[in-house]
């Protein structure tokens, strides 16, 4: 599926992680990047500098935001973030 133009100047994408299988969020946010401006990932887990740098790669020129909130605050509070 493509997304238009004025679509995509629109559009975020919100992942909330904990513990992810990092070669699948890698494929999702590469996926995901095509047809949004911005990722924004919620992280209930600790993501290294290398896990970042890998995500940062994976997402190409989109942006990709990492909300650490510090501990594990589960889905509605990540969703609300």
């Amino acid at each position: 599926m493509t997304v238009s133009a004025e679509s995509r100047a629109r559009c975020v994408a919100g992942i909330v992680i904990y513990r992810p299988q990092h070669d699948a969020l890698l494929r999702l946010v590469s996926t995901l990047a095509d047809d949004v401006t911005t990722v924004a990932i919620y992280a209930n887990s600790p993501v290294s500098g290398e896990e970042q740098q890998a995500l940062e790669a994976a997402a190409g020129s989109t942006e990709l935001v990492v909300l650490r909130p510090g501990l594990n605050r589960g889905l509605g509070a990540a969703y609300n973030a």
